[in-house]
């Protein structure tokens, strides 16, 4: 019975000994600046997401602007291409007609 009460004792003691390292940890503890670290990390997380964004945007800017440049460019040479067209339509109706008309026989 002794036996019995000595483990025990001795299992009473590790007990003890145990809580007051969890207390002494939980004292030691300062729950605040864990807190703001886990929140300026969050935040640091979330500002990196925000750069990214910001750069796959910047990015498709970038590719839609060549792209409408490339059009607008292509749009100015096929207006000046009609231009052309016109203007040598119109000469060939104004050389027409000072041509005199005349009636088949």
């Amino acid at each position: 019975m002794s036996t019995v009460f000595g483990l025990v004792l001795l299992l009473s003691a590790v007990l003890v000994g145990r809580s007051a390292v969890l207390v002494k940890r939980s004292a030691a503890r300062d729950v605040p600046a864990e807190l703001e670290r886990e929140m300026s990390q969050a935040r640091n997380g979330v500002l990196n997401q925000i750069r990214a964004a910001e750069a796959d945007y910047l990015q498709s800017v970038r590719v839609l602007q060549a792209e409408l440049d490339t059009r607008r460019a292509l749009l100015d040479r096929l207006i000046d291409e009609a231009d052309s067209r016109i203007e040598a339509l119109e000469d060939r109706i104004d050389a027409a007609a000072t041509v005199p008309f005349r009636r088949a026989a």
